[in-house]
């Protein structure tokens, strides 16, 4: 079994005892002082293991021998059945064995045996699994990962615990930290934490290098080896002049360094988070977070050399491109139907577009501030977002048809004045402040002519009626509303028809005497013997 060195390393520069250190890494003593001899005399630090992994400190401080091949065995080309078994992942080292003594046979030497074969075969496999240490430059990149470990939420009430996704963002060459938490990893949470991170940095590194999650990159044909960025992350990466470069998918060593950040915020802010007890607010949780991120950043090594934030400050913030001037806004997209009075309608609120437009169907862009509606990719309108009660309108003029201002179209003020009119006074009145109530005209000519159209449905006289309490009420009308009343009213008159009027009292009546009989009732009367038949 493979020694793990940096394990050992990592638990001698704890404190750990080497006899302790050789019960939980399972190894000899003599390895242990071994490498409590390498600590010492190289002056290894945990800053110095961050950096690294398993493979890399094992081929820098202790590179195994190669042993002397014995002459009497013969000897298989494990380099062929190194790149066999990484081009097919399935196949059993034992049909490597099986191969290589079908070949052996015919030379007459010994063979060796499988655990033999095996113990070659892990040897070539770990020296051809050789690492190189990447040097990173001030200013060049940024990582960003999820954390593995949760720390969890209490909510006072329900009693549930409920995870909380923290991200971690690196620099590389400073090995700068920042972490933040939030409620799930979707995009809204990637792209604030990210922008929180840049604006914590004060700058912004040439390349961003995310792992390939959900959230940075969309799913490819597969076995295409293409890579995809997310379109909203790219239009972030776009908005602060920097460019997106996903990590490759199950190469760690990629990006050892933001692993290895993300190792140490989980020891010392997710651990001891938990570990004091749940917290019951995220900004609170959050404020923990920061603050042992930031003593992260200011702790110095053991060595004595500049802390991250020391190494961030000296070389690498001025390296850094510049924020731009307003920061990134989160987006949603949504499809959007143009009706006919080319008011698409987003979030309960009308936004106009150009007229010509009416019956397709065109992207509408979400963002804090704005409503941005494209047809082909193209933008063809942009309003200031709308807040407040339901049902607002926001109308470029530009947006208009040249009809809508001429008096004699068919769809103008008069004549709904007009067919509100022939209906009933009522609901003139009612139309009128329906016109009345929009800032522009023509945004009315929709609902009018839905109103009025119900008396088609229901009649003149129920569509008078409500608009008669409509109008009592002090309301605007509205085709819910009016439709309602129309129901209600309805049924109400039918419930008076189907009231059922008393009747008079009837009296028994003889009808004996019309029913044909030729002989009355006495006649058949029993007597006495005499008078019987």
């Amino acid at each position: 079994m493979a020694v793990d060195w940096k394990q050992i390393m990592i638990m001698l520069l704890e404190g750990v005892s080497q006899s302790r250190v050789a019960g939980a890494v399972h190894c000899s003593k003599r390895d242990v002082a071994r490498a409590a001899r390498v600590v010492r005399e190289h002056g290894v630090t945990m800053e110095t293991l961050a950096g690294m992994d398993a493979g890399s400190v094992r081929d820098r401080w202790f590179p195994s021998k190669p042993r002397e091949a014995d002459s009497s065995y013969a000897q298989p080309d494990m380099d062929s059945y190194v790149e066999r078994k990484g081009l097919y992942r399935r196949l059993p080292v034992k049909f490597l064995w099986y191969d290589y003594r079908n070949k052996a046979r015919e030379t007459g030497l010994r063979l060796y045996s499988y655990q033999s074969f095996c113990r070659l075969f892990a040897e070539r496999c770990a020296q051809s699994d050789v690492t190189a240490r990447l040097e990173h430059r001030p200013g060049e990149k940024a990582f960003i990962d999820w954390c593995g470990d949760c720390p969890r939420l209490l909510d006072p009430v329900t009693g549930r615990r409920a995870k909380v996704q923290v991200l971690v963002v690196v620099l590389p060459y400073s090995g700068l930290i920042y972490a933040e938490g939030f409620p799930d990893q979707r995009m809204e949470s990637w792209l604030t934490g990210v922008r929180h991170a840049l604006e914590e940095f004060g700058g912004v590194p040439n390349i961003l290098v995310p792992d390939q999650c959900a959230t940075a990159v969309d799913r490819a044909p597969r076995g295409s080896g293409e890579v995809r960025v997310n379109r909203r992350f790219a239009e972030f990466a776009e908005h602060y002049g920097t460019a997106v470069v996903p990590a490759r998918a199950a190469r760690p060593r990629d990006k050892a360094l933001v692993e290895a950040a993300v190792g140490l915020v989980e020891q010392w802010a997710i651990a001891p988070a938990d570990d004091m007890g749940p917290f019951r607010m995220l900004a609170h949780l959050n404020e923990y977070i920061t603050c042992q991120v930031e003593w992260l950043n200011l702790r110095k090594p053991q060595d004595g050399s500049m802390s991250r934030r020391e190494r961030f400050e000296g070389a690498e913030e001025p390296s850094l491109l510049p924020l731009p001037a307003e920061p990134f806004e989160t987006c949603r997209w949504r499809k959007a139907k143009v009706p006919a009075n080319y008011h698409i309608r987003v979030e309960h609120m009308n936004y106009s577009v150009p007229h010509r437009l009416a019956g397709r169907v065109l992207d509408v862009k979400l963002t804090t501030a704005k409503v941005v509606a494209y047809h082909n990719g193209e933008q063809v309108a942009s309003h200031c977002r709308l807040h407040g009660a339901s049902g607002q309108y926001a109308t470029v003029p530009a947006h208009m048809p040249d009809r809508h201002r001429d008096m004699r179209s068919p769809w103008s003020r008069e004549r709904f004045e007009s067919w509100a009119d022939a209906v009933g006074p009522e609901t003139g009145r009612a139309i009128r402040r329906l016109l009345d109530s929009k800032p522009v005209v023509e945004q009315a000519y929709v609902p009018c002519s839905n109103i009025l159209n119900l008396s088609r449905k229901y009649g003149s006289e129920l569509l008078e009626l409500a608009c008669t309490e409509t109008n009592r009420d002090d309301r605007i009308a509205s085709l819910t509303g009016t439709r309602h009343r129309i129901l209600a009213i309805r049924d109400a008159k039918r419930g008076e028809q189907a009231t059922p009027t008393p009747r008079p009292a009837r009296t028994a009546e003889d009808h004996a005497g019309n029913v044909g009989r030729v002989r009355g009732a006495d006649a058949y009367k029993r007597t006495g013997r005499e008078g019987s038949r």
